[in-house]
């Protein structure tokens, strides 16, 4: 049985080779779409070194759940999953996703969910220079009726997010959390079960994301270092209590299923592309009133704005 992974990303090009690696290597899928959301060549370009098995789709602006049905139409594998850069499928009885899916996919059956298991941030300010499956092994508990309802849609519980790997001659359309297979509509259900699969999801890796991406929706990625302001739906008292859970240790569990890839992912790459971070001094700083953020908090915010990414090496570089 053979499965092909879908993902999109923009500008996360320092996590590419670890993901593309660990499901393909480890994982065993068969192929990878890369769509990329990015506006330079950075993320094609690291997409080049693993062309045997990545395809780079440019998809700027297109949208996730757009990628998702286009990669139905182009997938020539008989199944097909669909995960973000930060979210690693854990097989715990499994040796490859092979023997998984023919467990799994037995009589009439077309689609799996995943559990999310939500990883926190460890106290760091910023993202370590190191392997996301290494720097990250503490997680939030399976159950915390104070985390998992949210107080501004009580239906809607983190963990029980799912995503899923769907036969693709059965599915009609792809969504980021449901899809529709043979005219019915499937989405995740209620219910945590990590015993035989759970999805790592490296929710916020750092103070510095969460501030920006989980609280503001700031997009502080963009080439001209301005604050852009999302729409504001995580900046409410359930995202606040997340954030906090996210990076206070007092209330998480290990789990380091994934320690023992740390040097096969590693021996794996093949431009060990990696960023130094730069601090600009000019650069002006921003009115953060409007954000209701403490004088930590903007304080980070300044820095992070202050940032110079250099990529080590030059990806394109290296090209043939």
């Amino acid at each position: 049985m053979s499965i092909t992974i879908v993902t999109i990303a923009r500008n996360e090009q320092r996590y590419l080779e670890e993901f593309f690696i660990y499901y393909k290597e480890i994982f065993g899928c068969e192929q990878i779409l890369f769509y990329d959301d990015s506006d330079d060549d950075v993320q094609k370009n690291i997409c080049y070194h693993y062309r045997d098995y990545v395809t780079h789709i440019p998809w700027l602006g297109k949208g996730q759940n757009e990628s998702h049905n286009h990669a139905l139409e182009i997938c020539e594998t008989e199944f097909i999953g669909y995960f973000d850069l930060d979210e690693f499928l854990v097989l715990k009885k499994h040796a490859c996703i092979d023997k998984y899916l023919e467990e799994v996919f037995i009589k009439n059956r077309a689609i799996v969910f995943f559990n999310w298991r939500i990883f926190t941030s460890m106290g760091y300010i910023y993202e370590p220079d190191e392997l996301v499956t290494t720097a990250y092994t503490q997680c939030l508990p399976q159950s915390d009726p104070r985390f998992y309802i949210s107080e501004t849609n009580p239906k809607w519980r983190p963990n029980f997010t799912k995503k899923y790997i769907v036969k693709v001659s059965r599915c009609e359309w792809a969504g980021t959390h449901k899809a529709t297979v043979n005219g019915d509509v499937f989405e995740a259900n209620e219910g945590i079960n990590y015993d035989v699969v759970q999805l790592n999801h490296y929710h916020s890796k750092s103070l510095k994301s969460v501030i920006y991406k989980d609280l503001l929706g700031i997009d502080y990625t963009n080439k001209n270092r301005q604050l852009i302001v999302g729409n504001g739906r995580r900046d409410t008292p359930f995202w606040r209590l997340l954030t906090l859970k996210v990076l206070n240790n007092a209330e998480q569990v290990r789990d380091d299923l994934l320690l023992k890839y740390h040097d096969q992912i590693n021996t794996a790459k093949r431009i060990h592309y990696t960023e130094k971070i730069e601090f600009m001094e000019d650069v002006e700083r921003p009115d953060f009133s409007q954000y209701n953020l403490t004088d930590e908090e903007q304080e980070i915010c300044y820095r992070c704005l202050c940032q110079k990414l250099v990529a080590i090496p030059d990806p394109e570089s290296e090209q043939d």
